[in-house]
């Protein structure tokens, strides 16, 4: 092998290298991206989960509130025109209970698709990142085996 043979080899290793490198931290800078998201997301799981143990207490309290409502309505069955006051009031209680549960359940559609979007990135990235190993071994291997073949021939020659 020529000397201008050698520093051409030697030129292309250093400009597949640099490549390499580039792309290396590109996927770092990538892997950066994601974590970060990653954790916006788990960020946002954790701050519905907190909603939705708020919407249970309220719920229990509510619940409570019922029982005694309940208990009162034993004691003032001779009252039957306040009863019937108390009774919408109730009503409309629970239509509010119901719309809050209706909406805590949208929350809730929206995070499952949510957490299918973040699966379905999460595997493409995983994909990606498997074809970037692969793409990676093929490179360290073409390069092993041009450095193997440079020197076996040199060591002939």
């Amino acid at each position: 092998m020529t000397s201008e043979e050698m520093q051409n080899t030697v030129q292309f290793i250093l400009e597949q290298q640099a490549q390499l490198t580039i792309k290396v931290d590109k996927l770092a800078e990538s892997q950066l991206s994601y974590q970060s998201r990653s954790g916006q997301l788990e960020e946002t799981l954790g701050m519905l989960v907190q909603v939705i143990r708020n919407m249970d207490e309220r719920a229990d309290k509510t619940e409570k509130r019922l029982d005694t409502t309940d208990e009162r309505l034993a004691l003032l069955r001779e009252a039957q025109s306040s009863t019937d006051e108390y009774l919408a009031l109730l009503a409309k209680e629970q239509l509010n209970y119901q719309s809050r549960t209706n909406r805590l359940e949208e929350s809730f559609s929206i995070l499952v698709q949510l957490t299918r979007d973040m699966d379905e990135r999460m595997d493409s990235l995983a994909e990606a990142d498997k074809q970037t190993d692969e793409k990676l071994g093929r490179l360290i291997t073409t390069v092993e085996r041009y450095i193997n073949e440079g020197r076996n021939g040199k060591s002939q020659g």
